[in-house]
This record gives structure tokens, C-alpha cells and sequence, in this order.
């Protein structure tokens, strides 16, 4: 069985960042959301959509690799609802579940940040471990900050 890579980094994504996350894409929803872009995942975390989508045929099993919570939803044709307002977003102040921002101001500053970044992953000779725990707790940086 083939293994799946994550997806791409975003240092505003809550999504886990060692498993890649399949996408909730609503019916209503007039224009589906474009590689590289932030979006709401089927586990109800924020992750990039990735440049190839996954290919699978009905009855195939799932590449290794995924996100369990979103398997489930996908097995069970259900999105997991992000958890209930824990805090209030400290950039517009609506109320959010997503640490200290929104999902909507999240994907704002992910699109700003994705202008400025060439490569979309961190590689394995830069921060990524302090990056992910600062992610985990939900630490922003400010663009230039040092750790």
C-alpha cells in the first residue's frame, strides 16, 4: 500500500501536521476550494488543500498516512464539527475554536503568508519541531520573528 504524504505546512493551520487530511467540500459551496489555500478539513481542523487530490476508487482502502478522524468521517459521509467556541479570535474577536484566531482570519493570514513563502514545507533542517509545538499550542508569529 502506498503512503501519503502530509500536507503542506501553514504556520495557521490546526490540523496534525504528520498525516495528510481529506476535505469537507459542502454541496453549497459554489467554488471548491484551490491547492495551496486554507480550508476546513473533514476532521474540523484548518489545513492547505495539497496540489494532487487522492485517487481512490470505490471499495479501495486508504493510502497509509491519513488521518484517522478524517477516514472515519469519510467511511461514516459525515464532517466532524469543529469543537465549541473556546476563545475569542484575538484578531476580530469573534468567537473561535481554533486557539487564538478564527478559521476566518486564519486563512487570511495564511494567504498573506503563502505570498511570501517559496516552498510551502518546512524542511527538515529548519524549525519544524519548535514550529509544530508552537502550532499545537497555538503560538502566531509575527512574519520575521525569531523563535
Amino acid at each position: 500500500m502506498t503512503r501519503v504524504e502530509p500536507n503542506s505546512y501553514s504556520p495557521y493551520a490546526t490540523a496534525a501536521l504528520d498525516v495528510r487530511h481529506l476535505f469537507a467540500m459542502p454541496a453549497w459551496l459554489m467554488a471548491s476550494p484551490r491547492p495551496g489555500e486554507l480550508a476546513q478539513t473533514a476532521c474540523g481542523e484548518l489545513a492547505v488543500i495539497p496540489e494532487a487530490p487522492i485517487k481512490i476508487e470505490p471499495g479501495e482502502a486508504m493510502p497509509e498516512g491519513m488521518c484517522g478522524t478524517c477516514v472515519k468521517a469519510r467511511n461514516a459521509d459525515v464532517v466532524v464539527a469543529p469543537s465549541a467556541t473556546t476563545a475569542d479570535c484575538s484578531e476580530c474577536g469573534l468567537g473561535t475554536c481554533h486557539g487564538p484566531l478564527c478559521a476566518l482570519c486564519r486563512t487570511d493570514l495564511h494567504d498573506q503568508w503563502r505570498l511570501n513563502n517559496t516552498t510551502g514545507r518546512l524542511d527538515e533542517a529548519s524549525d519544524a519541531p519548535e514550529a509544530a509545538a508552537e502550532q499545537e499550542a497555538g503560538v502566531v508569529r509575527v512574519e520575521g520573528e525569531a523563535p
